[in-house]
């Protein structure tokens, strides 16, 4: 990853934004890339990006939660440690990866992974996280990355996005249903405050303005959880009974363990990390005006893939860089490199304050459901944005290409699970996993069975 950066413009994958050489027209910039604000307007622009992470940590820390089957002790622990790697791989990007004012943190796809993988225990989640990590790093050490971007036409990108959203339902509609043991038929109580988070939070979204509009998620779901207090329905006996300083706990042992279905889902899970930090390092571009992108897109998956081996090897989640960066920056007028070295060492800091981690482990069902809902439409609306992409209209085909995969990306997570045992291990485990049932879909749909046809030529 030494090697001398290239010259010459190299065309952006589909579905890609081109980078622009320099500012977009009309950004006018309070700070620069490289500028050093105050101290004081340096701290409250930290704190900002670190809203932005706890609301993307407090809404995973749950299903993660239930998935694994961790107790609250180990849930509070499993959040220290997402709040550790968020902030060094924010750092790590921002000082020596794609040096963006952009920030890393748990990616959807690996969550979608965790849940497919969650019945062959930790060991196995650890070891597809390290599997996955390794593939990445090498595709982008390699040079491969422009081959593999090249498959990722606007078809495949856009299936592939709305994915990470469809595979997560079996994962939220107990959340939203407040579907638990001691209530198997669900509460409408549950439902109905889920609702009020899920159509809250883009209500708030779409009508707040500035920073406050940007952590949206994060109003949301404080309201939600107030709501819930009030209900009866918010226990926060593990706020109080986890104390102030602790070092981070390592995962409960059990190893790592290396499963093919595991290796495969969280491979595919890295193929969306990876179209998603190309997307978040091209858009940021477009906006601050880059140089050598390509070579930043390489280094920022790099270093998405040692991300990955680290929550392998530490028992947390594998990072990404997220997209929702280049709003951020515009809505605050902020672009300066050194807000998010400083985001990044506040969130290693609070990873050794459990209490704060005790009160994102605390956040009721039914609201972690409901902003679910809220974030994840937005994710749809994404891969709807990047079907349509340098389209006018869509073809045949390409009603045929999506639909279908993505329905067959949906329909196999819901089936139940013993008709998975039809099938042979460790096919069953992939099968299961829905992410990777749709992407293949795509592929084959778009590259083999149902192929673009050449545009004949016209002679005059």
């Amino acid at each position: 990853m030494n090697r001398e950066p290239q010259t010459g413009n190299r065309e952006p994958p589909p579905g890609a934004v081109a980078p622009r050489t320099a500012p977009a027209a009309g950004a006018d910039f309070l700070y620069g890339l490289d500028d050093i604000p105050p101290p004081g307007r340096l701290m409250a622009y930290g704190i900002q990006w670190v809203l932005v992470a706890i609301a993307i940590i407090t809404l995973m820390a749950p299903v993660i939660a239930a998935h694994l089957r961790l107790s609250p002790d180990q849930t509070v622990a499993y959040v220290q440690r997402m709040l550790l790697l968020a902030g060094l791989m924010t750092l790590i990007q921002n000082l020596a990866g794609h040096r963006y004012p952009l920030q890393d943190g748990p990616a959807g796809a690996a969550l979608v992974a965790l849940v497919a993988v969650a019945p062959e225990g930790p060991a196995a989640i650890h070891g597809g996280l390290m599997v996955g990590g390794v593939a990445g790093a090498l595709v982008a050490a390699t040079g491969l990355m422009g081959r593999l971007t090249r498959a990722f036409t606007p078809n495949v990108t856009g299936v592939t996005l709305m994915l990470v959203a469809l595979s997560l339902l079996p994962a939220i509609a107990p959340l939203v249903g407040g579907i638990t043991r001691q209530h198997p038929a669900g509460e409408a109580s549950a439902f109905l405050l889920a609702m009020l988070v899920a159509f809250g939070t883009p209500c708030l979204a779409y009508r707040l303005r500035g920073f406050v509009g940007t952590i949206a998620i994060l109003v949301g779901m404080t309201g939600g959880s107030v709501v819930a207090w009030l209900m009866g329905r918010a226990d926060l006996g593990i706020v109080a009974a986890s104390p102030w300083l602790l070092l981070p706990l390592p995962p409960d042992p059990g190893g790592v363990a290396f499963t093919v279905a595991a290796a495969v889902s969280f491979a595919f899970a890295f193929l969306v990390v990876l179209v998603n930090t190309v997307g978040s390092v091209y858009s940021v571009a477009e906006v601050l005006g880059g140089t050598d992108v390509p070579r930043r897109i390489e280094r920022g998956v790099f270093w998405n893939g040692v991300g990955h081996i680290l929550a392998g090897l530490g028992g947390s989640l594998g990072t990404v860089t997220f997209s929702l960066g280049t709003g951020v920056i515009l809505a605050t007028r902020v672009a300066a490199r050194r807000a998010q070295v400083t985001c990044a060492l506040m969130l290693i800091a609070l990873a050794f304050v459990p209490r704060l981690a005790a009160v994102l482990a605390a956040v009721p069902p039914p609201v972690v459901g409901g902003a679910f809902c809220a974030t994840m439409a937005t994710q749809i609306g994404v891969g709807i944005q990047a079907v349509f992409r340098g389209k006018d209209r869509l073809a045949s085909r390409d009603y045929f290409v999506v639909g279908i995969s993505t329905l067959l990306g949906t329909l196999f997570p819901i089936l139940p699970t013993a008709f998975y045992g039809n099938f042979p291990s460790p096919l069953d485990g992939i099968l299961r996993n829905g992410m990777v049932v749709g992407i293949l879909s795509v592929l084959l749909l778009e590259h083999v069975l149902l192929p673009e046809r050449a545009e004949p030529q016209r002679h005059p």
